[in-house]
């Protein structure tokens, strides 16, 4: 009786520790699940600020063109007004 009694004690203290080893073996896990996450989070936003810095781009391009045209009469268009009112002045 008492060898059964010291083997089964001697199990226990081997399950306890491999179940020590397991809990210590799922620490390490939730915390490389949790650098992993970050770090896909932090390429995530990074994508993302990169496809916003592109579409600020493309806007900021697209406003700047029509921004191209001169806001400022030209020559040209002096030119085109004195002749209208050359012609207006003719007809009255």
């Amino acid at each position: 009786m008492q060898s059964k009694l010291t083997y089964l004690e001697s199990e226990h203290n081997v399950s306890r520790r491999r179940v020590q080893e397991l809990e210590l073996e799922l620490e390490q896990c939730k915390k490389d699940v949790a650098k992993e996450r970050t770090r896909v989070l932090q390429v995530e936003m990074e994508d993302v600020e990169r496809q916003h810095a592109a579409t600020m781009k493309a806007y900021a391009d697209r406003k700047g063109k029509s921004r191209a045209v001169p806001s400022s009469p030209t020559t040209e268009d002096h030119a085109r007004y004195r002749e209208a009112v050359e012609e207006r002045k003719g007809e009255g």
